[in-house]
């Protein structure tokens, strides 16, 4: 297929072809899978070289580099960093690392915050610590960079191994379920500033990594009702992309303690409030998008039905979570009202909340012009009324004359 790269359904590593390396035009190095350097006849050269690789793979025939010359030259001209001889890679020196000012912890070549025997003190507890992070770094050490460009062609690989495309119902449902974790990320983010909501970025940060489980769970298809030439997972890989049920469980007993402290719900809760209330409503609408998407893969036998259960729970875990932290920050909780009753509040706010007026032009009450000898329907009843005034006038005038 003329393609430099290929992923390692074992462990989701980019492997290099011989078709990359001879396009690299020399050998990196690193005892790569299909290194076309330096590699033929390697089983006999194994068998008759106690010191090679267990692996039956020999050592590249590199030359040495005096990597404390080239490091002291690149000092002694004020560079941050020089090119590594070997790989082709930028290595910081130790001006580089003064200037960030701290120790990232790495194991750098030329780190000045520590000796070479705390560093490589450091790097084997933390190897012993997470064995993934080991590879990763090993593998990014090696590359520098993160994009592999094997799905430009609309593509990418499940975690059995198989490609396929990216608008597909999988698919779908990983977007979702990473958009989702993606908004209680931003809801975590809202709560690290206010102690009070400490309960709530715990539980966020749990849940964001059960969500994580999801993403693997969908990854990893049961059945290829959607997927053609499909590809069954072995039994590790379906044992580390199982999810447990329990945790839908969990979730129900985090609602009801949260329940027995709020009141009871007698209308619509509207989406307001807060920057970590609103956003909980956010993420609470995006999981109940991401939950029907994973309905179809449920029915079609791809994923379990406890993944569906999870996320159902989930929305529900969600709203009642934005109360609760709605409670905590003493925010007002606004319920829905008809649309009558605000028109009516609306008239009323206009009848007496009159505009402000500006000081420098006081108000003034207009004149209304003086029709009273006009017939008019607005003033009869004042014109008659002055009639039988006058006419009473002039008959008690005429008496008192008498």
């Amino acid at each position: 297929k003329g393609e430099e790269t290929y992923i390692d359904p074992g462990t989701g590593f980019t492997v290099f072809t011989k078709l990359g390396h001879l396009n690299r035009g020399k050998c990196c190095g690193f005892r790569c899978r299909h290194c076309p350097y330096e590699y033929a006849n390697v089983a006999q050269e194994a068998s008759t070289n106690p010191g090679s690789d267990p692996n039956g793979r020999t050592q590249c025939d590199v030359k040495e580099v005096d990597y404390d010359a080239l490091h002291r030259e690149a000092v002694e001209a004020g560079k941050q960093r020089y090119t590594d001889p070997k790989t082709g890679q930028h290595i910081l020196t130790s001006l580089a690392h003064k200037l960030r000012g701290s120790c990232c912890g790495s194991g750098c070549r030329h780190c000045p915050y520590s000796s070479p025997a705390d560093k490589k003190e450091e790097n084997k507890s933390e190897k012993s610590k997470n064995n993934f992070r080991r590879k990763s770094t090993k593998r990014s050490k090696r590359r520098g960079i993160i994009y592999t460009r094997s799905g430009d062609n609309g593509k990418t690989a499940l975690f059995t191994g198989q490609r396929w495309s990216k608008d597909s119902e999988i698919f779908e449902a990983l977007g979702a379920v990473d958009e989702l974790n993606a908004n209680l990320g931003l809801v975590h983010a809202h709560c690290i500033s206010d102690p009070k909501l400490k309960t709530v970025k715990e539980d966020l940060e749990t849940i964001i990594c059960w969500l994580l489980d999801v993403g693997s769970h969908i990854a990893t298809p049961r059945n290829g009702v959607l997927l053609e030439n499909y590809k069954k997972p072995t039994e590790e890989q379906l044992k580390r992309s199982s999810f447990d049920p329990n945790r839908t469980k969990k979730l129900e007993t985090w609602m009801e303690e949260m329940l027995g402290q709020l009141p009871d719900v007698t209308s619509f809760v509207l989406p307001t409030g807060s920057k970590v209330v609103s956003s909980l409503h956010v993420a609470r609408t995006v999981c109940r998008r991401a939950e029907r998407y994973v309905i179809p893969l449920v029915k079609a036998g791809t994923s379990e039905e406890q993944i569906l259960k999870f996320m159902n729970r989930l929305s529900d875990f969600l709203f009642v979570l934005s109360r609760y932290a709605a409670m905590i920050c003493g925010d007002q909780e606004l319920t829905y009202v008809s649309v009558k009753s605000v028109s009516i509040r609306r008239l009323h706010r206009h009848d007496y909340k009159q505009p402000s007026q500006s000081a420098s032009k006081p108000a003034q009450t207009p004149k209304e012009p003086i029709s009273i000898l006009l017939w008019t329907p607005k003033n009869r009843n004042q014109i008659i009324s002055h009639i039988f005034v006058f006419v009473v006038a002039v008959f008690i005038g005429k008496y008192l004359v008498i």
